[in-house]
């Protein structure tokens, strides 16, 4: 497991720079998929946090984001079919609605 930060550098318009921060810091699996992500804003408070799962051939199974109060913004949930195929995606709102969604 690798543990990846991204700094975001702002510039003025003559491409002098104003400021730079840690923007996102991200830990990802050996294969460099996302396991958790964290957003920051300029002053170093979380906007978002991000966590991912995935299946054994590395396609994402969940999907879960919370905003900065660790409330629910959405979850995305995938079910397989025994042949490797998506057959069903749940998706879950803060506000506690839900779609479904089945593939054939």
């Amino acid at each position: 497991m690798e543990k990846w930060n991204t700094i975001k550098i702002e510039l003025d318009s003559n491409k002098e720079e104003i400021r730079r921060y840690t923007w996102r810091k991200c830990q990802v699996n050996a294969k460099g998929n996302p396991i958790d992500e964290i957003e920051f804003d300029d002053e170093g408070n979380i906007i978002c946090k991000r966590f991912y799962r995935y299946f054994d051939d590395e396609t994402i199974e969940e999907y879960i984001e919370y905003d900065a109060f660790e409330e629910l913004v959405e979850r995305h949930h995938f079910t397989k079919s025994e042949s490797g195929e998506i057959q069903k995606e749940v998706l879950e709102y803060e506000n506690g609605l839900k779609t479904v969604k089945d593939y054939s």
